[in-house]
């Protein structure tokens, strides 16, 4: 997926456990993406994950709806704890069970 349009347009069809976004996307940022997807209830878990680290941007991503706000910089090693903990409350810690569904990647 190349850009928030394509994103949103995906997300038609699937319900991802997790979401990363970056807020600099082509046609249609991440902010404007988040915005549409709490607006419908749809996706899971939002991550922000940006070099855009102002505490206003933080504060303004969280406000909408993201479930973590992720400097680049600073920040970037705490997004594999928030997918082990996911997969472990989700039960995919020991990998996929019969009952989840995976979609392969483009």
């Amino acid at each position: 997926i190349s850009n928030g349009r394509e994103l949103l347009s995906e997300l038609e069809s699937v319900s991802p456990d997790l979401l990363i976004l970056d807020l600099m996307m082509p046609e249609m940022g991440g902010f404007e993406v988040l915005l549409k997807l709490r607006r419908g209830r749809r996706a899971g878990t939002v991550v922000i994950l940006s070099h855009f680290d102002s505490p206003q941007c933080r504060s303004r991503c969280l406000g909408a709806g993201a479930d973590y706000f992720l400097s680049k910089s600073r920040d970037f090693e705490r997004l594999r704890d928030i997918v082990e903990s996911i997969s472990i409350r989700r039960g995919l810690a020991n990998g996929p069970t019969e009952s989840s569904s995976t979609k392969p990647a483009p």
